[in-house]
């Protein structure tokens, strides 16, 4: 309950849902969104980070945390050849658990999908919109 009751705090400063390049409905989204700032921190990282790679022309690889869960030597394999690095050893034991899916009620999801893809560029919501497959929540 800590988290959420932080969350709360945050949301409750007016700043980014007041701020002048702010619309109605990106306001509307923020304000229905729990934990708005960090969903906005979130997407704005990777907005910036898919602009800067495509700017620079720089070689990415995007990977998801449930790669690991499904499909862990093989992600950790393209991962390494990617940043060309050998396997030195076995690392320590990859530890699931860590969806956060549940922690949200479905109305809470939808808003947070509803935020994501106003805010994302098309490039990060591509990357991010299969977290939101669930119907109920992506259609909101």
């Amino acid at each position: 309950e800590g988290f959420k009751k932080w969350c709360a705090n945050i949301d409750a400063n007016p700043a980014l849902t007041q701020a002048r390049w702010v619309d109605g409905e990106l306001a509307a989204a923020l304000s229905t969104a729990p934990c708005h700032a960090e969903f906005f921190r979130y997407v704005q990282w990777h907005n910036l980070a898919f602009s800067m790679a495509r700017d620079m022309a720089i070689p990415t690889f995007v990977f998801h945390y449930e790669d690991y869960r499904d499909n862990f030597d093989d992600t950790l394999t393209g991962l390494l050849n990617f940043l060309e690095l050998p396997r030195v050893k076995d690392g320590p034991a990859f530890e699931l658990g860590k969806e956060y899916k549940d922690f949200y009620t479905e109305e809470q999801r939808a808003a947070v999908a509803k935020l994501i893809k106003e805010l994302s560029s098309l490039e990060t919501w591509n990357y991010l919109q299969h977290y939101f497959d669930d119907p109920k929540v992506s259609e909101s």
